[in-house]
């Protein structure tokens, strides 16, 4: 078992070993980004966001490269699998809802799906609303709700003048304030 701190922004690859076929990932702080490359054109595909609380396990396929991104501080204990018994896997668990959420037919919808999603995984509650404790790039989010860079821009701006999101860049952290309606 490999025991990693990861400050905010450090990617580290995760492989397959030996006969290994899945990777558990114990967050004990902060919140991870797994992505596969697929090859070109896509650089990397957003599988996964892993934190305390979530499924641990994450099957692992031996034709495939798999990225951790610390999109905050992070610090977590990796260890390999040959087998598994019936745990929740990481990564079908947040395609599912990344799934859902772009049946949504508005981009406002989609953008605003994801962000409570990762308030509900990540969150922390507040007088003032719910603190996602990291941002993320305007175009790692285009891509986890199927839409443009720009698109989502837009919609992010709509967001901060109706006073629904704060984004914090010095603390690399997201505020949503739920609308009275």
């Amino acid at each position: 078992m490999a025991t990693l701190s990861m400050p905010l922004g450090v990617t580290t690859l995760v492989s397959p070993r030996d006969c290994a076929l899945f990777a558990r990932l114990i967050v004990s702080h902060g919140v991870l980004r797994l992505a596969a490359s697929y090859g070109a054109p896509l650089d990397d595909i957003t599988l996964a966001f892993a934190g305390r609380g979530q499924p641990e396990l994450v099957r692992l396929d031996h034709d495939r490269a798999y990225v951790l991104e610390a999109v905050a501080d992070s610090e977590l204990e990796l260890e390999y699998h040959g087998n598994s018994a019936c745990d929740s896997e990481l990564i079908t668990t947040w395609l599912l809802s990344f799934n859902l959420i772009r049946h949504h037919l508005s981009a406002e919808q989609r953008i605003s799906k994801l962000l409570y999603l990762l308030a509900k995984q990540f969150g922390c509650r507040s007088q003032r609303g719910i603190s996602i404790p990291f941002t993320l790039p305007h175009t790692r989010l285009a891509e986890l709700i199927g839409c443009t860079r720009p698109t989502v821009t837009r919609q992010l701006i709509s967001l901060r003048e109706r006073g629904e999101l704060h984004i914090s860049e010095t603390d690399n952290s997201m505020l949503l304030i739920p609308s009275d309606d």
